[in-house]
This record gives C-alpha cells, sequence and structure tokens, in this order.
C-alpha cells in the first residue's frame, strides 16, 4: 500500500513504520496525542529526507557542470560515454556565419556554467555578464500582470505539454530562458559540435548535448541558438 502525503508524495509502509518507532520514542506530553506526535515527527523526516535528496541533486548538477566545463576546451572522441541517458544531436542552419554562431552559443553556455556554480545569479547581473548581442535577441520581459496569466497557464500544463510547449517556434524572453537553465530545471548539458566541410561549410553545423532525460525538453537549446543568429535549429531525429 501506498500512502500519499501532500508534502513529500508518495509515503511507502517502510517509511512509515520507521517513523512510528522513532515516534514511540517520545514521551507523552500531556496535551499532544500520539498520532499528532507522530505527524509531527513525520514531517521532520520527510523535510530531512528532501535536504537530502536536494544534496544529491545539486551533487549531480555540480559533476555535470564540470564535466561540461572539461568539454568545451576538450571535445570527447567517439568512444567517450555519455554522462546522462544519451546524445541528443541538432543540426543548426545559419546564413552564412555558422563560426560567428557557434562561438557565440557556446560563449552564452560558458558564462552560464561558470556562474551557476555556487549561487544563482539575479535577473539583473545575468543582464550584465550575457553578451548584448544574445540579450537583444530576446522577446520583451513581460508585465507582472502577463507573468501571472502565463504561471497559471503553465501550471495547467501537464509535463507532456510543457515538453511540446517548449518546442514551440516563438522568441523567448532572457528570464524564461534562463529559468530553464537553472539547477532544478537544467536536462541538457554541451557535448560537442561538428563543422561540416564543402558547400554547407558556413550554412551548417552540427552539436551533441548529453541529455539528463528522454523525451528531454529542447526549446531553451534551439533558442540559444536562434538568439546568437541561426535560422534553424532541428532536431537529428526529426529528419
Amino acid at each position: 500500500m501506498i500512502f500519499f502525503d501532500p508534502i513529500m508524495g508518495a509515503l511507502t509502509p517502510t517509511l512509515l513504520k520507521q517513523n512510528w518507532l522513532t515516534m514511540m520514542e517520545y514521551k507523552n506530553g500531556p496535551d499532544v496525542s500520539i498520532p499528532t506526535k507522530l505527524m509531527i515527527k513525520l514531517y521532520q523526516f520527510i523535510l530531512l529526507f528532501k535536504e537530502v535528496v536536494k544534496m544529491v541533486v545539486n551533487s549531480e548538477y555540480i559533476k555535470q557542470l564540470l564535466l561540461e566545463r572539461e568539454r568545451f576546451d576538450n571535445p570527447p572522441d567517439h568512444t567517450v560515454k555519455a554522462t546522462g541517458v544519451g546524445i541528443a544531436r541538432f543540426i543548426i542552419r545559419c546564413n552564412n556565419n555558422a563560426d560567428k554562431v557557434l562561438n557565440l552559443a557556446k560563449r552564452v553556455l560558458v558564462i552560464v556554467n561558470y556562474n551557476s556554480e555556487l549561487v544563482w545569479p539575479s535577473f539583473e547581473l545575468w543582464k550584465k555578464i550575457l553578451p548584448d548581442i544574445f540579450i537583444n535577441h530576446c522577446a520583451k520581459e513581460l508585465t507582472e500582470e502577463e507573468v501571472k496569466n502565463q504561471q497559471i497557464y503553465w501550471d495547467s500544463l501537464s509535463y507532456e505539454q510543457k515538453i511540446e510547449e517548449a518546442k514551440k517556434d516563438k522568441a523567448w524572453t532572457l528570464s524564461n530562458w534562463l529559468a530553464w537553465l537553472e539547477p532544478d530545471c537544467r536536462e541538457w548539458f554541451w557535448w560537442n559540435a561538428h563543422k561540416f566541410d564543402g558547400e554547407i561549410e558556413n550554412t551548417h553545423f552540427l552539436i551533441e548535448v548529453t541529455a539528463l532525460d528522454d523525451p528531454f525538453a529542447s526549446g531553451a537549446l534551439k533558442w540559444l541558438f536562434k538568439a546568437c543568429g541561426a535560422i534553424n535549429v532541428i532536431s537529428t531525429d526529426d529528419l
């Protein structure tokens, strides 16, 4: 049997039993019933458990940041195993400025990487440290009322619907793009880039990212390159 808790979600009978046994160590207060004490202890355990999970998640996130940082300067060869669930590939189409788009996108990701390890910067700080050319291509920030309405709509969507929404070809605000790069939301990290030869040398290149989930929301990834000057970004899975 699985019990549902509004704070944590599903609780197994094992967890409940452990908390009950711990609860028995409490002295009976004159005005507090055993069930009340049990709930207090249970919620204390839940909060502690959530902190442990958060520490594990943060540890994995830092690991991914450091691995990504290494790949910026030392691209992995084809024998290196992906650090996530697999490699996702995208073809970037440009207007005869492939090198410029690639270099700018990589520069943006490097800035995000080196400013994500400790405390997530404020929005005002992000506007100062990210390249102006990237910021200027982002959509205008929404008003408080528009943000509120958008949040209500977003919260009404399922995870699958959010992924589809993120795929839509529309300009992103900088704040929305940054939200998908935050530690709790980021699902992909830079892996490698490959240039083409011949007629499409200046118009196309291929990038690889390691995904932490399958499928993963690729909207922020696509907007990164579009805001850096790309005409289109297509997943090789869609070809």
